[in-house]
């Protein structure tokens, strides 16, 4: 405090009577008061997200920073926030998580404020997403799959949110990275390019997970034929030791194969020779 505080006028002809005295202090810096209207805005099956109002009155001196605290469990837990927060999202919770005494404290440099109002909130349920079936599908060698729509969808979790991922039975005809997955949100497509050269079958699984880590599975086979591109020749003699080399994909060794010439003759070729996957004399 400061006290006996006057004035007097100063001329070159002297000094005039001082002003009557007065008292002053210093203002002194105080702790904040505590942030209000503190809400739980949204939950989800992994997290819940609070909201307040920042102190109104900060003691006079900038706030340092803010301290949110919950208890899970028994288990108390504290984060520091920066001095301008508003909300917060705890979060890699468990679905059906009772999360209490959620506070919010704001702090200068005189100290902490006290806590004007705790809420508390638990997580939705736990429950797996849902993917709808998918019908086996064909193709030739060489080619990719026609695109197969299907949907996914959870109880808690948004759509855009779930993951989707990819498996094969098979993975020297179907390897996982040859099996493209698009689409958002609810509605999704899959395309399976198989391994050039290979025919067989596979069967590809798709698995879809939610924020909580949850699964559910749907299952489709691919099956990949043999593909003819071109004969050499097309025409010949009616008998003789014309030579016909057919070239495609997928081509086996272990298959049986049949030329026919005319309208109503087949001829089955066993002694074939297969030159590669692509050729066949």
């Amino acid at each position: 405090a400061v006290s006996g505080i006057s004035v007097r006028a100063v001329t070159e002809f002297g000094a005039g009577e001082r002003s009557t005295s007065i008292s002053g202090a210093t203002t002194r810096t105080t702790r904040p008061v505590a942030p209000t209207q503190l809400t739980v805005s949204s939950v989800t099956v992994a997290s819940v997200t609070v909201a307040w109002v920042a102190s109104l009155d900060t003691g006079g001196d900038p706030l340092v920073r803010q301290t949110l605290s919950y208890s899970v469990s028994g288990t108390v837990a504290t984060v520091q926030l920066d001095a301008t927060a508003v909300s917060y999202t705890i979060s890699g919770l468990a679905g059906s998580t009772s999360v209490d005494d959620i506070s919010v404290a704001a702090e200068n440099s005189a100290g902490s404020s006290s806590v004007a109002e705790t809420v508390s909130a638990s997580t939705s349920p736990s429950e797996a997403p849902t993917i709808s079936s998918l019908a086996d599908t064909a193709t030739l060698a060489g080619e990719a799959t026609s695109p197969q729509a299907f949907t996914v969808a959870d109880f808690a979790t948004e759509p855009s949110a779930l993951t989707v991922r990819a498996s094969s039975s098979n993975a020297n005809l179907v390897p996982p990275s040859s099996v493209a997955i698009g689409g958002i949100g609810t509605l999704r497509f899959v395309v399976v390019t198989p391994v050039a050269g290979t025919t067989g079958s596979a069967v590809v699984t798709l698995s879809v997970t939610n924020e909580a880590g949850l699964a559910a599975a749907a299952s489709f086979q691919v099956t990949v034929e043999e593909a003819w591109q071109s004969i050499y020749p097309t025409s010949g003699y009616a008998t003789g030791g014309t030579q016909v080399t057919v070239s495609g994909a997928g081509f086996d060794s272990a298959s049986d194969y049949t030329c026919r010439f005319a309208a109503g003759a087949m001829v089955a070729t066993s002694g074939a020779a297969v030159l590669s996957g692509a050729s066949l004399v």
